[in-house]
């Protein structure tokens, strides 16, 4: 046996000595594992063969690194790229801890989860560990079963068809009215705009996200709850005043975004006090 054998035997034996087996079995135990879960996270199914998986798959995490960029501000803006590279709309992330998200945008596939084939596609704890700080326990978004049942017959009062005459109807055309004045006012301020002065540009410009946002928040709480909580008024000036239920409401979408693509949320939120704010 030559120096080098005898050095590397020697170094070997100094490490069972001190660990035992526990080391090598663990090494060998990882090694197993990146074998098997090479192209997915660790005790994930393999990723089905008609959907678009992302490049750049890890072994044991999968694509928590995409994942992770999702759950940044460019979500909207990554995940219509994986769209657009799919073939049938629809793309699949392997997470670590978090398992398999599957995510689809065509109007069939919609119309056969939440309608055609309904009783199919629970929610589950995800679902409700996930969003239930904002949306509850037994709310319509998060329930299953005879609960979620419950809760849509209770619901579905408020869309009859008195109901929707009555109050439904007028509620969205008053908020479109206050659109079109935003929309209007935001004409005239761009046309009425000096070509040197850029503040008087910048004041015809509207934020048509943010204004659809209002528009939604302001309709809802109207229509559930008779409260009009200020996101939308004729005055231009409402875009550019907070209101704080609309700024609550928006951050915390964005900490159950967060939630749903990131393993170890909960260890996460305690650490940046995302939890107990």
């Amino acid at each position: 046996m030559t120096g080098s054998s005898t050095i590397a035997v020697d170094t070997v034996t100094n490490i069972l000595d001190r660990t035992g087996i526990i080391l090598p079995l663990s090494v060998f135990t990882l090694l197993a594992l990146a074998i098997v879960y090479h192209d997915r996270a660790l005790f994930t199914k393999p990723a089905r063969s008609n959907l678009y998986s992302p490049p750049g798959t890890l072994p044991l995490i999968g694509q928590t690194l995409q994942a992770a960029k999702m759950a940044g501000n460019r979500e909207l803006d990554v995940a219509l790229d994986f769209t657009r590279q799919s073939p049938n709309s629809g793309f699949q992330l392997s997470i670590a801890i978090q398992g398999n998200l599957i995510f689809l945008s065509r109007p069939e596939y919609i119309e056969a989860i939440q309608k055609t084939h309904f009783d199919v596609f629970v929610k589950g704890d995800f679902f409700r560990d996930r969003f239930a700080d904002v949306l509850g326990q037994n709310g319509i978004f998060v329930a299953d079963g005879h609960v979620w049942k419950h809760s849509r017959k209770t619901a579905s009062h408020i869309f009859s068809a008195g109901q929707f005459r009555n109050w439904v109807q007028v509620v969205v055309h008053e908020e479109l009215d206050k659109i079109v004045s935003l929309l209007g006012a935001s004409a005239s301020a761009s046309s009425a705009a000096s070509a040197s002065r850029a503040e008087d540009k910048k004041n015809g410009i509207i934020n048509l996200p943010d204004l659809f946002f209002r528009y939604t928040l302001n309709s809802f709480s109207r229509m559930a709850f008779s409260a009009d909580i200020g996101c939308l008024a004729h005055d231009p000036k409402c875009l550019n005043t907070p209101v704080p239920f609309a700024v609550a409401f928006d951050y915390a979408q964005t900490v159950i975004n967060v939630r749903v693509l990131m393993p170890g949320f909960r260890i996460i939120e305690r650490l940046t006090g995302t939890a107990t704010k």
